[in-house]
């Protein structure tokens, strides 16, 4: 439950920039009573990282993942830790993929550009 915890705040504060709905939402210690996502140790650490937030989660997600494989049966092989991993870098990987669509490489180039037209 943890780890479906963690995906789902994840996904709400990468999408919580372009979504009407979900900017209203704000990661204080009051996060917690709104969604029961997180707890409200979860909800201070989060608030107090401000914009990297959803690195944070990810981090805590990664965490949450190690652990589950290591207590299942005491250890797990190399090679699954490896792919879980490696998964939730490509998790953070998509998240800055998305921010990064709406950023423009060359402002000012841009504004040139515009200003010769």
């Amino acid at each position: 439950y943890t780890i479906y915890r963690y995906l789902n705040v994840v996904h709400i504060l990468c999408l919580k920039n372009f979504s009407p709905a979900l900017q209203q939402l704000k990661v204080d210690p009051n996060y917690t009573s709104d969604l029961c996502l997180l707890t409200e140790k979860e909800a201070t650490l989060v608030s107090s990282m401000e914009n990297k937030g959803r690195d944070g989660v990810i981090t805590l997600l990664a965490f949450a993942a190690q652990d589950l494989l290591e207590s299942k049966n005491g250890t797990s092989s190399t090679s699954t830790k490896t792919i879980v991993l490696d998964k939730i870098c490509d998790l953070r990987g998509s998240c800055s993929k998305l921010h990064d669509l709406f950023v423009r490489d060359n402002p000012n180039e841009y504004i040139i550009s515009t200003q010769a037209l």
